[in-house]
């Protein structure tokens, strides 16, 4: 297999791991999406219609430049500020109280009110939401109408009140000469005080006149202004609501729903960490194929007998053909697991007895020095075995038993201590060999891999390592540990063996994947 087709391969099956975790939270995604749902378009369906509409009123630059004035100035700064200034205030409540004074005590109701500035122009626009579209574009219209208004109300107001205070002055002065008249037309007067008198009348008659040409250009400059607003876009009456829109937050609604439905699924999944079907296994490693599934049996599994249940033993036929079908074949191989009481004894018992039936020269070595159990599958002694051939005490012909035609069996013999110094030994690899050159097939039982390291040793005196999942014992984090530990010892991993699965499986359903 190619590297490109490796990666391709290991995508397609990642790709699968995620789709079967989606169907396997199915009921809990399309839960949360209903809830989701519901919770978001029910109160939209309950919601009274809304309307809105807009208008629009310029505030023109030069506002507060008066047409007298010789020096004109535009400060950019100043002008932001008072544009800022007119949002607020037309945000403002002094302005809605007007606004509501404006249309009367039989007004349609209207809510919400919004003044935003139009990019980077001098156009505010004025957005009004109410229960009727009516209601809206006439309070939209009726805001941009009291906006004007006061703009120029307050922009000729300080005129009039400077031109008012210009002819006070002017009055005062006018006043004042008429006293210097009667004074002077007084024969008692002396001459200096005459000429006193005279040179004041001449100052004030010069302010009369200054303060009157004042008043008067302050009086055209009210008229001219206009508060440097006006209307640019009436409102128009809406033909649908802008809320709700029980469609659009459907459809969000969905989107969140099902976003939500598949992180609790992942949440899930992520707390449910034992396993609990095949599935599992591929969201341990993609990568790593599923030689075969053992289905639940309710008695033994014994391919020698007629007890056996048929599926279990078509399992094992099947495990069998998936081996063969290796682009790589096996000539020897361990069967382990992560922990113990995952069935990989009965699992490498079994194996060696379907390629036995087949025909195949088969050797079975039980190296879990420690607890050996393969002698009580075949009802066999254990005073020698692999340990009495490892230690010297024995050789490999004295120590096997034919337990089948094609079938030869090496039991662990007496437990020891230094069962991982053993293994270590060159004696142990020389064997297998040995007993791969007599045999079409070396099937060696390990203990568990986790808690004890004799598997690893083991396993690097053979073509391929198998490991056995029982379903719903074997946590997932325990087989992510193990693979992690097979490759950074760099031992060739066949496959899983799923064990134990519920599920009922027929002959002819089991999908080889060959690892190449």
């Amino acid at each position: 297999m190619t590297e490109t087709s490796a990666v391709l391969q290991s995508s397609d099956q990642r790709l699968r791991a995620y789709a079967q975790l989606l169907v396997r939270h199915r009921i809990t995604i399309v839960a949360t999406t209903l809830l989701v749902l519901a919770l978001g378009v029910v109160p939209t369906l309950l919601e009274d219609a809304t309307y809105a509409s807009t208008s629009a009123v310029r505030v023109r630059a030069d506002n507060s430049v008066s047409p007298f004035d010789t020096e004109r100035t535009d400060n950019a700064q100043t002008r932001s500020r008072d544009l800022l200034t007119g949002v607020e205030v037309i945000q403002s409540g002094p302005l809605r109280a007007l606004v509501e004074e404006r249309l009367g005590a039989d007004r349609a109701p209207f809510g919400r009110v919004t003044a935003v500035l139009v990019g980077f122009s001098e156009v505010i626009e004025i957005r009004v939401h109410a229960p009727s579209a009516a209601g809206a574009a006439a309070a939209a219209d009726a805001y941009a109408e009291v906006y004007v208004q006061e703009r120029q109300r307050q922009s000729v107001e300080a005129l009039v009140e400077q031109s008012e205070e210009l002819r006070r002055r002017s009055t005062s002065a006018t006043e004042q000469i008429a006293t210097i008249d009667a004074q002077l037309a007084d024969p008692a007067t002396d001459p200096v005080t005459t000429e006193n008198l005279r040179v004041n009348r001449v100052a004030l008659a010069a302010q009369v006149l200054d303060f009157s040409r004042r008043a008067d250009e302050l009086d055209v400059e009210a008229a001219l202004r206009e508060g440097g607003t006006e209307i640019v876009e009436r409102a128009q009456v809406a033909t649908t609501p802008v809320s709700p829109k029980p469609v659009r937050t459907g459809l969000t609604a969905a989107v969140l729903g099902l976003l939500a439905g598949i992180a609790v699924a992942v949440v899930r999944e992520i707390a449910q960490d034992r396993t609990s079907s095949v599935e599992d296994l591929s969201l341990v490693d993609p990568a790593v194929p599923l030689l075969a599934s053992i289905p639940h049996a309710g008695r033994p599994a014994d391919l020698t007998g007629g007890s056996t249940d048929p599926a279990v033993h078509e399992a094992f036929r099947y495990l069998r053909t998936a081996l063969r079908l290796r682009d790589e074949p096996l000539r020897s191989l361990v069967v382990t697991s992560a922990v113990g009481g995952e069935g990989k004894t009965t699992t490498a018992v079994n194996l060696a007895r379907a390629f036995a039936e087949s025909g195949s020269r088969v050797v079975l070595i039980d190296a879990d020095l420690r607890r050996p159990t393969v002698h009580r599958s075949f009802d066999l002694l254990n005073d020698l075995g692999l340990s009495s051939v490892l230690l010297g005490t024995s050789r490999f012909g004295e120590a096997v038993t034919y337990v089948q035609p094609n079938l030869a069996v090496l039991t662990a013999g007496p437990p020891s201590d230094a069962a991982n110094e053993l293994l270590e030994r060159q004696a142990f690899a020389t064997l297998v060999r040995t007993a791969a050159a007599q045999a079409e097939l070396v099937i060696v039982d390990v203990p568990p891999a986790l808690p004890v390291a004799d598997p690893l040793v083991a396993a690097r005196a053979v073509d391929g390592v198998i490991v056995v999942a029982r379903l719903g014992q074997v946590r997932r984090r325990e087989l992510r540990t193990l693979l992690q530990r097979l490759r950074e010892a760099r031992l060739p991993l066949v496959g899983f063996v799923a064990n134990d699965v519920t599920a009922d499986l027929q002959y002819g359903t089991y999908e080889a994947r060959a690892d190449g």
